[in-house]
């Protein structure tokens, strides 16, 4: 999930600091590549209030809750993976083929099954995008 996240802020050209103890080889490479930070510990108090946009993703609720309240305290936006109430904003599932992009989304209630419908969505536009494009591309 980190990478999904990730992938899209940096496509946005965003600044990005991923803070945990354990990280996948693409985000290792992103760090290597100077792309992302990677501050390799668990949370610790401070740090969602240091953000201007954060994102509690850990494997523990009472963790994702911590950064929540933290990050509503300092004023930050917040989504927290898996409960929608405490989320300031949801990130619906996008895809994007050329010059179109398609987001679905289920207000946070069910994000797998936005994943789903966007893996769906995907493999029937492919054709038909480059078709769009093309229209598109006409004076």
């Amino acid at each position: 999930m980190a990478e999904r996240k990730v992938a899209k802020l940096l496509a946005a050209q965003a600044r990005v600091r991923v803070i945990s103890p354990a990280a996948g080889n693409l985000l290792l490479q992103w760090a290597a590549d100077g792309q992302i930070e990677w501050v390799n510990r668990s949370y610790a108090s401070g740090d969602a209030a240091a953000a201007w946009l954060v994102f509690a993703a850990t494997n523990d609720p009472e963790v994702n809750r911590a950064i929540a309240a933290e990050a509503e305290a300092a004023g930050r936006l917040v989504n927290v993976a898996d409960d929608v109430a405490r989320c300031a904003f949801t990130v619906p599932a996008s895809t994007r083929q050329g010059g179109v992009q398609v987001a679905i989304s289920t207000f946070g209630t069910d994000p797998a099954k936005a994943k789903r419908l966007r893996e769906l969505l995907e493999s029937d536009i492919q054709d038909g995008t480059a078709r769009f494009q093309a229209e598109l591309a006409k004076d």
